[in-house]
């Protein structure tokens, strides 16, 4: 009955209080909105959509199982050389333990970027969250249902909980700067700060202060060409929320099978490190407008003593729609 009590805190209490830290991917270069809105559409592709799958420590009591999916898309004004707009939107759900516990988090995105020379983007973006936490009751065991000799469900809980689910609002913003040398050699930088409002988790009585932790990000990703048919692929990425960080790293080589337009083949083979917590390979596969990403964490912490080292897999897909280009100028035939 105690550990049943431990775990009721660790997943209900605690993702406000203690471990109140936000969804987070290890393929983070894979999920730029998620990680910075002002990289909304900052690709080479007019619009892109896409969705991902991360399943955490399955072997402890509180596993964690994340979905997601985004859409963002270019507007260039009339006549507009030096600017465009970038407008998306993305849905992400989680849900953990025996309690279900579930975070569904709605944002609109919007970005504007300013194009200073040929090889220069500079960007600053927003995002509107609208989100829903909730749990259920009916999987968990409270000390007072304990009768003496053994569980009994009939027993009142007396946990006073004020609400079973809430809806709040919150805001980010973000700048970046991308340089772009060529097609395949480019840098990206950038930082942005999550949960201005400090929106209010606690499922208790609305006298118990538990904020929605500010988080603030900082990342860098840059490709290199190495040769003709391979690249060079490297990311960075810390996160601080409250006393929690979090540094991620790592690279991949990116060997282009096919260089033929509108055929192109690539396979990404690779590895990142989450400092103090896991090891991840990498794998990915680019097939025309197509990617794939697979990594697998590998976790060392001290916590593989729940895990037995299996933090667990996440994928990502993304499609990436281009839209035909007129030519830059336009000479008729003479009519004779």
């Amino acid at each position: 009955m105690r550990m049943a009590y431990l775990y009721l805190w660790i997943v209900i209490l605690l993702p406000g209080i203690g471990f109140g830290q936000d969804v987070h991917f290890s393929q983070f270069f894979n999920a730029p909105m998620d990680l910075n809105p002002a990289m909304t559409s900052v690709h080479r592709a007019d619009m892109r959509v896409a969705a991902v799958y991360r399943n955490q420590w399955t072997t402890v009591p509180v596993p964690y199982t994340t979905f997601g999916v985004s859409f963002d898309m270019k507007w260039y004004p009339t006549y507009a050389l030096k600017h465009f707009w970038g407008l998306g939107g993305k849905l992400l759900y989680d849900y953990a333990g025996d309690s279900k516990l579930e975070i569904l988090d709605a944002n609109l995105m919007g970005a504007y970027h300013f194009i200073p020379s040929r090889r220069n983007i500079l960007s600053a973006g927003m995002a509107i969250n609208l989100g829903r936490r909730a749990f259920r009751e009916g999987n968990l065991r409270f000390p007072n249902q304990w009768d003496g000799e053994r569980y009994n469900p009939g027993l009142n809980p007396q946990e006073p909980f004020a609400r079973l689910d809430f809806v709040y609002v919150d805001l980010a913003g973000g700048i970046h700067y991308r340089y772009q040398h060529s097609p395949r050699t480019w840098l990206n930088i950038g930082g942005a700060y999550h949960h201005f409002l400090r929106a209010q988790q606690t499922f208790y009585s609305s006298g118990m202060n538990v904020p929605r932790f500010s988080r603030l990000s900082a990342s860098a990703q840059l490709s290199l060409q190495l040769v003709r048919r391979l690249d060079l692929v490297a990311s960075a990425l810390w996160q601080r929320q409250e006393v929690y960080r979090e540094i991620v790293a790592g690279g991949l080589f990116r060997w282009y099978l096919s260089l033929v337009p509108g055929r192109e083949l690539a396979l990404d083979l690779g590895a990142g490190w989450r400092v103090d917590d896991a090891i991840i390979p990498q794998l990915g596969l680019h097939y025309r407008n197509w990617y794939v990403g697979l990594s697998y964490d590998y976790n060392y912490s001290p916590f593989k003593v729940a895990t037995s080292g299996r933090g667990g897999p996440e994928m990502h897909v993304q499609y990436y729609f281009f839209r035909p280009r007129p030519p830059a100028q336009f000479k008729s035939c003479p009519v004779y």
